[in-house]
């Protein structure tokens, strides 16, 4: 959440030209007061670029806000939004220049990057405790959701981690975690899906660590996660054998059904197919995008159908014949 420090974060990199996009501290004076402290924040524009036989870093603009950012700024897929959060809960969206579209405050300190769906229209946003699902409508943002994160009954859940964005949903991570004084003690943690549409958990395992890594989804649907227990060493401190023992190394999930995760995948693949359908002659990027995902979505529906022991399933080529096989 920033922890004093000027840059507390990583920059971000333009999909398509050579712009870099920083966050750090804005220029002395932009407070109103040249005493030597900066007291706003400020996300810059670079542009990388060859002079002669080397390289240089030109600076091409700022947008400015109160205090500082623990969020790394985000880039759409198509380069025409930048996303920052400040530290008093505001995100703005920005244009290619930095100028400023929208912002919304969502009530808490945004933390790590805004997740940016390539599709839909979709953000979500992450504070200490909550997963906020957004649209961003161009001219304005507009808040769909507040995810319900009951995985821990007799705690408090709260996020742990950034959510990484699925065909059938958004892979998480979360806490269940003690208030002691005004400080948040992280017990134990679990990794689970939730459904895009109404941010419900639909399903959840607990975990033998936390992390403060990313969620990482493999071809097979299941998760590997690398573990990174920072946060339960005080809890461990404080509880000792109460607690299970701090950890490290790297623990695999696996699907608990493969032809459930194969209809999940066809299904998938399905809806990406019609929209494929949908998009003008003129949009080559986009359907090759989503033809690429089909494809990996029917080739992940095909080997889970294998291990399933459905192989006469697993030959098939259609998405919509597959998901409709596969039933409800």
């Amino acid at each position: 959440y920033g922890a004093g420090s000027e840059v507390s974060n990583f920059h971000a990199v333009h999909p398509v030209s050579n712009r870099l996009y920083v966050a750090a501290t804005a220029p002395d004076a932009a407070d109103g007061e040249d005493d030597g402290i900066s007291a706003n924040g400020a996300l810059y524009a670079l542009d990388w670029r060859l002079r002669g036989h080397n390289y240089e870093m030109i600076y091409t603009g700022m947008f400015t806000f109160d205090g500082g950012t623990g969020s790394t700024p985000s880039v759409s897929a198509d380069g025409k939004r930048v996303y920052v959060a400040d530290d008093d809960g505001n995100i703005f969206a920005l244009d290619e220049s930095l100028d400023k579209v929208w912002e919304l405050d969502v009530g808490e300190q945004v933390a790590a990057s805004i997740a940016v769906a390539a599709d839909n229209a979709e953000l979500y946003a992450v504070t200490r405790r909550d997963i906020i699902k957004l649209f961003d409508r161009g001219d304005r943002a507009e808040l769909a959701w507040r995810a319900d994160l009951q995985a821990f009954p007799d705690h408090d859940n709260v996020n742990a981690l950034t959510p990484t964005i699925t065909a059938n949903g958004l892979a998480v991570s979360i806490g269940a975690s003690r208030d002691l004084g005004n400080n948040s003690l992280l017990m134990k943690a679990g990794f689970g899906l939730l459904d895009r549409e109404t941010g419900a958990l639909r399903g959840f395992v607990e975990s033998p660590e936390e992390s403060i890594s990313v969620t990482v989804v493999d071809r097979d649907g299941g998760f590997t996660i690398a573990h990174s227990p920072v946060r339960r060493l005080g809890s461990v401190a404080l509880f000792g054998d109460r607690l299970p023992p701090v950890r490290g190394g790297v623990t695999k999930f696996r699907s608990a059904d493969d032809r459930l995760l194969a209809r999940e995948a066809a299904c998938s693949a399905a809806a990406f197919a019609r929209r494929r359908q949908a998009l003008p002659a003129a949009a080559t990027a986009e359907a090759a995008q989503d033809d690429a995902q089909v494809a990996a979505l029917l080739a992940q529906a095909r080997r889970a159908l294998a291990r399933a022991g459905a192989e006469g399933l697993a030959e098939s080529d259609d998405a919509a014949a597959l998901c409709a096989a596969l039933g409800d």
